[in-house]
């Protein structure tokens, strides 16, 4: 499996754009094949801090995601943010759920 963090800041007065062609790009995302979710992220501290957390089946899933029209236009919004986009992927091998049960 994959995960990709797209993390942004987005010019004060450009989050109101921002938000509105996210939101219909995280929707888009989640339906295409091998997508196992894609989530909006924001940070309380920071309102102009965002991440774009997607999470695929695999190499080949991923790979088709990154030559998507909905990719091109992940990365054709840099126009609207107030610093460099941070973008990473990371390949992981096994992931475990954990009880929080006995957390009481």
């Amino acid at each position: 499996m994959l995960v990709a963090a797209y993390a942004c800041r987005v010019r004060p007065e450009k989050q109101a754009e921002f938000l509105g062609s996210i939101r219909d790009l995280v929707d888009r995302t989640r339906w295409m094949s091998g997508c196992l979710e894609c989530r909006l992220l924001a940070d309380v501290h920071d309102p102009g801090a965002f991440t774009v957390i997607s999470e695929w089946t695999g190499h080949d899933t991923f790979d088709r995601f990154l030559k998507s029209p909905e990719y091109r236009v992940l990365r054709g919004m840099t126009i609207l943010m107030a610093a460099d986009v941070r973008f990473s992927v990371d390949d992981v091998l096994s992931r475990a759920a954990v009880s929080t049960q006995g957390d009481r």
